[in-house]
């Protein structure tokens, strides 16, 4: 017996906060997606942010229908990052956690789902959108081989 098992896979980097470049971004853009994890409960990641002001506003739009409809989502302050000079100043740069929903249907191989990041402080508006792509992830799906001795076991009901 073979089971078919959905999972999304980037068409980026996980781990966008080990580039060399990031910190250089993250002047430029003030605003980059540092990691991303997906799971069967959604997708979970990290942006960082210049402290720029105390009041600010970090969420992510995202679609499931190539932007003929989007959905945006608050993300919660999860820590901050010093930089030269933080003990003056105060830290350099925020880091925002954000929760993306796995609707049953995103889980079809070939749908996906796509997103950036905006950040509001000071009056002014800043995006991520991976230089104008947009993040994006796909989903895939591999084949899982049930052995023959388990086939006829219950374990397979649960």
């Amino acid at each position: 017996m073979v089971i078919p098992i959905p999972y999304l896979e980037p068409d980026f980097p996980l781990e966008q906060g080990k580039r060399e470049d990031f910190l250089e971004r993250l002047a430029r853009q003030r605003v980059c997606l540092g990691r991303v994890s997906c799971s069967e409960l959604g997708i979970t990641g990290l942006a960082w942010v210049q402290n720029l002001s105390f009041r600010k506003e970090v969420s992510v739009r995202y679609s499931f229908t190539a932007w003929k409809s989007s959905s945006d989502t608050k993300a919660c302050w999860d820590s901050s990052e010093g930089g030269e000079g933080a003990a003056e100043r105060g830290p350099a740069w925020d880091v925002f956690r954000f929760c993306l929903p796995v609707p049953p249907f995103i889980l079809q191989p070939g749908a996906s789902l796509e997103f950036a990041i905006r950040y509001r402080v000071l009056g002014a508006e800043f995006w991520d959108n991976n230089s104008g792509r947009n993040y994006s992830l796909t989903c895939h799906s591999y084949k899982l081989t049930v052995p023959k001795e388990c086939e006829d076991s219950w374990i397979h009901f649960i």
